[in-house]
């Protein structure tokens, strides 16, 4: 009598355990779907344009590489800037969804892109 009552007890733990994870999912996959909701919403409501976003994000990635492909002599600032543009590229495949950002960061790569080719330029 004793082994059944632990046999029992084992499986109404093992069936609660189930049961807890299949909770845990199905809310996992309405809370993924609510959060997809509240993206939509939030992107119709304040005229988010995403497509905009992933095209500057292109565009800075694009100008990050042409600034770490430089192929000639690098001095102290020039490798300063590579850096930097290293950095901003792994950040922007990161995640690149605040316009705002975006725009500034792909106005400094102009910058310093337009920059160098005035120093080369001179030199």
């Amino acid at each position: 009598m004793f082994n059944s009552n632990k046999k029992l007890g084992l499986f109404g733990l093992l069936s609660l355990i189930v049961t807890l994870a299949f909770i845990a999912l199905v809310m996992a996959h309405q809370l993924r779907g609510e959060f997809a909701f509240i993206a939509t919403v939030h992107e119709v409501t304040c005229k988010v344009d995403t497509k905009r976003d992933k095209a500057e994000c292109i565009e800075l990635e694009e100008l990050s590489n042409k600034l770490i492909n430089i192929n000639r002599k690098i001095d102290t600032k020039e490798l300063a800037l590579c850096t930097v543009a290293r950095l901003i590229k792994i950040n922007s495949l990161n995640s690149c969804s605040n316009a705002d950002v975006a725009v500034d960061l792909y106005n400094e790569i102009n910058i310093l892109v337009n920059s160098m080719e005035v120093l080369e330029k001179h030199n």
